[in-house]
């Protein structure tokens, strides 16, 4: 056989299967240069490869000339649609080549409005201006989503009641349930039959009517508490405070305590036999030893208040509450001593403070329980005012035969001296605010206690029946 310039086909052929297999060769030891000696191809080889290639070669031609003539197809029925719809209507942008049941239902919607947008234009085409008429003949809906309007009476009469009902609802979620009862209308139906309703209030009807059902209750939100504090350090804390040594169980009378699923116990009624700051104290005392870093002070003291535990009252006699007043005052007086120490600022007089604070504790002891009268017109010295309590009726007595216009300068001492202390503390840079917040929540505890164990002297002068007994000021 020969070729049009007289030459032997076989010398061509074999001298091109020649350079393509040098060129395969080349590539080789491109891709493998360490073994570029060894590696030898076949001339079988070579064949193979060259026939792949033109398969591969002809399937892809064929591809590309499906892909053209899908794409001339989908051009004349864009050209078509942009005639009849004079430009209004948006290209088909893809043709459906597998099978429709196995589509999205986004996919079906979208054929479904391009066929029926491309079969009004045309029946307008041909009945102009009544291509809605034409289409019932046909059985084509307007509308392939939605609903624009309702069918049948009863259909009419439960909108008009379900509108009723969403208009003079004021509850959200009754809202929505109402909404989703019609929620095939369209959206601009919906507008219209109830004006000024907003279009997130429509989105989130119909996501309620796909995810829980038309007319379902909406469901129940779960409450979540927030933690901020460390539980373990919580635990440790509570295993403390509620150990027997700090309560008594009452022989006598209940308490509700209420958890935070709602849940009520009822326990038996507790009452605490150390004061708080007491209990704290020995806290942080048994955590230094133990080496446990504990919460905070002021946090300590949140707790205690929090449970549900009656403060002790006189269950070891009067002479306790006066010894704590006078133990209330020592530690007024070491928070000074301290900021006297750390303070740098000459103006700040902590040795007048100090001293002011040890005279009224020197005044408690001597001269005060001689100035106190049933009736006086100094508030601290009047017997009738300090044991008068004004939230229980029975207890509450008014002095309405004297005034109240005079001052004492000595009993005035405390007062003044813990709100300039309190102002001090305030101010001080030098410290954080958790020591800031603890050291104001000590001054209150110690100033509430020396004012109780004040009302002591009063309650020994009213001669009830109780006996004065001095007791020591260390």
């Amino acid at each position: 056989m020969f070729d049009k310039h007289g030459k032997s086909c076989e010398n061509t052929t074999y001298h091109k299967l020649n350079i393509a297999k040098t060129k395969i060769m080349y590539a080789g030891i491109c891709i493998t240069p360490r073994f570029d000696k060894t590696v030898w191809i076949s001339t079988e080889f070579v064949i193979f490869m060259v026939v792949y290639i033109s398969c591969s070669i002809l399937v892809i031609h064929k591809y590309l000339h499906g892909a053209r003539k899908m794409t001339g197809i989908l051009s004349s029925i864009n050209k078509a649609m942009d005639i009849l719809g004079h430009g209004k209507i948006s290209p088909i942008k893809f043709q459906v080549r597998t099978n429709i049941e196995d589509l999205k239902p986004s996919t079906l919607r979208y054929l479904k409005r391009k066929a029926t947008t491309t079969v009004h234009e045309a029946l307008d085409c041909i009945a102009p201006s009544q291509a809605k008429n034409y289409s019932s003949y046909l059985h084509i809906d307007k509308e392939p989503s939605r609903r624009t309007e309702l069918s049948t009476t009863e259909d009419i009469k439960l909108q008009q009641l379900i509108i009723q009902l969403y208009n003079e609802s004021s509850d959200r979620n009754a809202k929505i349930q109402l909404l989703s009862m019609v929620s095939d209308l369209s959206k601009k139906a919906l507008q219209d039959l109830i004006p000024g309703i907003s279009q997130y209030a429509l989105d989130t009807a119909r996501q309620h009517a796909v995810k829980h059902g038309k007319g379902v209750p909406l469901p129940k939100k779960e409450k979540f508490t927030r933690q901020r504090i460390d539980t373990g350090k919580l635990d440790h804390a509570l295993d403390f405070f509620f150990d027997p040594t700090f309560h008594q169980v009452s022989s006598f009378g209940t308490k509700e305590l209420k958890l935070s699923s709602g849940e009520v116990l009822q326990i038996p009624e507790v009452v605490r036999t150390a004061c708080h700051s007491s209990i704290v104290d020995t806290y942080m005392s048994y955590c230094k030893e133990t080496e446990f870093e504990p919460l905070s002070r002021a946090t300590l003291f949140n707790i205690l208040s929090e449970c549900p535990a009656s403060h002790r009252t006189n269950l070891k006699g009067l002479d306790n509450i006066a010894a704590d007043g006078v133990c209330a005052m020592d530690t007024l007086i070491e928070i000074v001593a301290n900021f006297q120490n750390c303070s740098v600022n000459q103006n700040t007089n902590f040795s007048d403070m100090k001293e002011k604070l040890i005279s009224y504790k020197l005044y408690l002891k001597t001269d005060f329980k001689h100035h106190v009268q049933m009736k006086d017109q100094c508030s601290d010295h009047c017997i009738q005012f300090a044991l008068s309590d004004p939230t229980e009726k029975k207890l509450a007595r008014s002095c309405t035969d004297h005034l109240h216009d005079m001052k004492c300068p000595r009993c005035c001492l405390l007062p003044d001296t813990v709100i300039e202390l309190k102002r001090i503390i305030s101010e001080f840079t030098d410290i954080s605010e958790e020591e800031r917040t603890e050291f104001l929540v000590d001054i209150e505890t110690a100033e509430g206690k020396v004012l109780t164990g004040k009302v002591i002297f009063f309650a020994v002068s009213t001669k009830i029946g109780l006996v004065w007994k001095p007791y020591k000021i260390s």
